[in-house]
């Protein structure tokens, strides 16, 4: 083997999952891992809870969880060392399932095409499969404002947050990352059920997005100044608006980058003194998307996975 084909391991194996997620976009789902992923979650989510919603054994399941996910993920790769075609074929695949890019433009285009032909109540129910709110009264502003929020925070716990414990850990990284993202979305609510149980998923939720959140502004406006757009004031003005210790960061950059107001009704106004967000404010946050995708990916993630390599 080349001594250098270590070295250009992370680029190949990044550059066919991009190509994967932006050609087809997700697996099947008899076939995808973070499907299989969230059925063992479910499953252990009823034996860990059978002895009790409490917060230790909601931090026991939850640890347990990420433990089997990074093991099996270890086995199978180790399996695939065999040879290089394997290798590359193996951690591409279960690299890809980690992020969604096609995925989130899809979900968002589909959205934008219903309010396109004037029909609001068919964009409403759309959007109501990817956010958790309401969106049976929304009109063509709230609508906007809410696609704008799901690709900010999309942004983060999709594309960046994977691509960074890749950078860091490799495969193993980037899988546990997406099972501790899984299982927020799993049992991290702040119902009966799971306020206490669910908590500790949620947390490690919090602490996994700590740093990608964070950063997410940087590579905004960096997307921003490439389609000569910039944010007027701080681009982390709102942060601490939202709920979550994470979101506020990416909405707050968007809003501040695009000049409109953000609102989840009852909850957040991000940058309240912007103009109404519109359809064409969120083609413009899908450019920002991607490219900050990409920014985020070649700028920082992929140096990490080299000197990883190199180190």
């Amino acid at each position: 083997m080349s001594p250098i084909l270590p070295v250009l391991l992370p680029l190949i194996i990044v550059a066919a999952a991009l190509a994967y997620d932006l050609a087809f976009g997700e697996y099947p789902e008899a076939v995808h891992p973070v499907v299989w992923i969230g059925r063992l979650e479910a499953y252990l989510d009823r034996f860990f809870r059978a002895y009790g919603a409490t917060f230790g054994n909601g931090l026991a399941y939850a640890l347990f969880c990420l433990f089997v996910v990074g093991v099996v993920t270890f086995a199978v790769l180790h399996l695939a060392y065999l040879s290089l075609v394997s290798t590359v074929v193996v951690s591409a695949f279960l690299l890809k399932s980690t992020f969604a890019i096609r995925s989130m433009l899809q979900h968002v285009n589909g959205v934008l095409d219903s309010l396109d032909r004037g029909d609001v109540q068919e964009a409403r129910m759309r959007l109501s499969r990817l956010v958790r709110r309401d969106t049976s009264r929304m009109g063509v502003s709230h609508i906007s404002s809410a696609l704008i929020e799901s690709l900010a925070e999309g942004l983060v716990d999709g594309v960046l947050g994977p691509f960074l414990f890749y950078g860091l850990f490799g495969i193993i990284g980037a899988m546990v990352y997406r099972a501790a993202n899984n299982l927020d979305s799993t049992v991290g609510y702040k119902d009966s059920t799971y306020i206490l149980f669910g908590r500790p998923a949620a947390l490690i939720d919090t602490l996994f997005n700590y740093v990608p959140a964070r950063v997410s502004p940087a590579f905004i406006a960096l997307a921003g100044e490439a389609t000569g757009r910039r944010a007027r004031g701080s681009a982390i003005e709102f942060a601490g608006l939202t709920d979550s210790a994470n979101a506020g960061w990416p909405m707050s950059a968007m809003a501040k980058l695009l000049g409109v107001w953000l609102e989840k009704p009852g909850e957040y106004i991000i940058n309240e003194g912007g103009r109404n967000p519109t359809p064409s404010d969120v083609r413009d946050a899908v450019r920002i998307f991607v490219l900050s995708s990409l920014l985020f990916i070649f700028i920082l993630a992929m140096p990490i996975a080299l000197v990883r390599v190199v180190v």
